[in-house]
């Protein structure tokens, strides 16, 4: 669902809420068949069991938070753009703190997650505005596995992805939005162009 006011309004992106449930469902089941077999005798199985209860078990709270959290979770206005699409949001991140925008694609068929990355003119500078520890822990851990310090993810958001581009686009139409070329697909069908992929945006 989107709110789309006037020109001088902001445009609201909401989260879909029915995803969510269904995503929070999944990772509960898991999380009881973790359970169930962290009860067995086998040490190898417990072991394995308490695993999947502890990840799945945390990945359910979170997703509880992100389907309950009420509001919206993108706002794009004159001022800039509005993230809350992370359990802990960046915030404001005016128009003249953004470079450019990329579009990515990470995986690939079902599990495969499109966002787009907010390239700051001052990361730096971006870091050092006061944050909870929660936020600081997710920079960190975003800074160690190589991710963009701002992005939203496409998954977090009801409407689809061009919607957010072409709302920025509409604000800021000097803002340059570029899209990386797709990776090689590992396996192909005997005959197929190995140039060729079906558009996703």
């Amino acid at each position: 669902m989107t709110d789309r006011p006037h020109r001088g309004g902001t445009t609201r992106f909401y989260p879909p809420r029915f995803k969510l449930l269904i995503y929070t469902l999944v990772s509960a089941l898991f999380a009881f068949v973790g359970f169930v077999a962290s009860r067995a005798d086998y040490t190898l199985l417990s072991w394995l069991g308490w695993c999947f209860l502890v990840g799945f078990g945390l990945g359910t709270l979170v997703m509880i938070a992100r389907t309950l959290r009420p509001g919206s979770t993108l706002e794009i206005s004159e001022a800039g753009i509005l993230e809350r699409t992370t359990l802990f949001p960046v915030g404001l991140i005016s128009w003249d703190e953004i470079v450019v925008i990329k579009k990515r694609e990470i995986g690939q068929g079902m599990g495969s997650e499109r966002l787009l990355e907010v390239v700051l003119t001052d990361p730096v500078g971006f870091r050092s505005r006061p944050r909870s520890l929660a936020r600081r822990v997710v920079d960190l851990y975003r800074r160690l596995v190589k991710q963009p310090d701002v992005y939203i993810a496409g998954s977090m958001i009801s409407a689809p992805i061009q919607a957010v581009i072409d709302e920025i686009k509409r604000r800021r139409p000097g803002l340059h939005v570029t899209e990386l070329p797709p990776r090689p697909r590992v396996f192909r069908r005997p005959g197929s162009d190995p140039q060729f992929r079906p558009p996703r945006w």
